[in-house]
């Protein structure tokens, strides 16, 4: 009768370890994050929530861990262009403690290239860890409710350089208007960060969609030079990186290859 007693005990401990104690309880409420993604790149999120503050009915939960929690959901990468859509609760309950969410940040993984490594294939991939932004609050004047957008975009741009081991791809995220145009001054070109009312966001459809633009770029602007053939890499000088006039091109490393132009490696 012991031991049976100590299996049981064995086995809620184990459904508390697996469920992390969170309780998705009867009256949770629910948004749907949804929007487009460009072929081969995933989002990874990290959807943050936390008590209020103030409140007393945490302390129990601080005890075993932190304030804060979080939910990792992530899209599939795809061949194509899709849409994605994620269905996030409004709050959690985790230990009796009630905690709204708080924020989201949204990563974006692209995958630029394979590689074999003894016989087995891997992806070569690159992400913007802040490819957007999202913070929750409580709006006290509930006239701004209805006037609250739902639709956001960011534009991601593949840049280039190179580092010891090669070129190598970086992904660039940032927030372009309705027409998806970014400023011309790129001090004005910044992240797409946004809020939204916790109180109006049981049941709303948000949208982000992400694209990508199609021209690729140096990752160090002044370093490469734009030719017919592709892009060129200048030689570094003792004092700086840019290129010359006129300009003196070097050779680099891409899939095991030594090149003279990008993307296409030599000249056609």
């Amino acid at each position: 009768m012991k031991k049976n007693k100590y299996l049981v005990i064995l086995a809620l401990l184990m459904i508390t370890i697996i469920s992390g104690g969170v309780v998705y309880a009867k009256r949770t409420t629910y948004f749907t994050l949804t929007g487009e993604v460009p072929a081969q790149i995933k989002l990874v999120l990290k959807v943050r929530y936390e008590p209020k503050q103030g409140t007393d009915e945490c302390v129990t939960h601080k005890k075993i861990k932190s304030y804060d929690m979080y939910l990792n959901p992530e899209t599939a990468r795809q061949e194509q262009d899709s849409t994605y859509q994620l269905t996030l609760p409004t709050f959690l309950r985790v230990s009796g403690c009630y905690l709204p969410i708080r924020s989201i940040n949204i990563e974006a993984l692209g995958k630029y290239r394979e590689y074999m490594l003894y016989g087995k294939k891997y992806d070569k991939e690159s992400g913007d860890r802040f490819a957007a932004g999202i913070g929750f609050y409580n709006a006290r004047d509930e006239k701004l409710l209805d006037k609250q957008p739902l639709h956001y975009r960011s534009l991601c741009q593949w840049t280039f350089r190179i580092m010891p081991e090669g070129l190598i791809k970086i992904l660039n995220c940032k927030a372009p208007d309705e027409q998806w145009k970014l400023p011309e001054d790129k001090f004005k070109q910044g992240k797409l960060n946004f809020y939204l009312a916790r109180n109006n966001l049981a049941g709303q459809i948000v949208t982000v969609d992400f694209r990508l633009n199609p021209k690729e770029k140096p990752y160090f602007e002044g370093s490469w030079l734009k030719t017919d053939q592709g892009w060129r890499l200048c030689q570094e000088t003792e004092t700086t990186r840019r290129c010359q006039t006129p300009p003196t091109f070097s050779t680099f490393e891409m899939d095991g290859k030594t090149c003279t132009v990008y993307p296409n490696c030599t000249e056609q």
